[in-house]
């Protein structure tokens, strides 16, 4: 994601194994007893690269994992991006 956004690119990216930087353990220990449906989003700059990990609790046993270069775009209801 570093190198991405270090050449200009935007994107938002599942994260499943290759994880070592991102607060993958931190998310699932934060959303372990949560009720399905319920996400968590961290900020952070690294190495100049504005970043958010998004955890997202789709069940009380599974969440999914995403890392987007901020500023990728709106996530509002009816928000269009180019």
């Amino acid at each position: 994601m570093v190198a991405l956004s270090k050449k200009g690119y935007k994107a938002v990216l599942q994260v499943k194994t290759g994880h070592g930087l991102f607060p993958r353990k931190f998310i699932k220990n934060t959303l372990e007893d949560a009720p399905g449906v319920v996400w968590i989003v961290l900020e952070t700059t690294h190495e100049g690269a504005p970043l958010l990990a998004i955890g997202y609790g789709y069940s009380t046993h599974t969440s999914l994992h995403v890392g987007v270069i901020k500023d990728v775009g709106s996530m509002a209801k009816g928000a269009h991006v180019e």
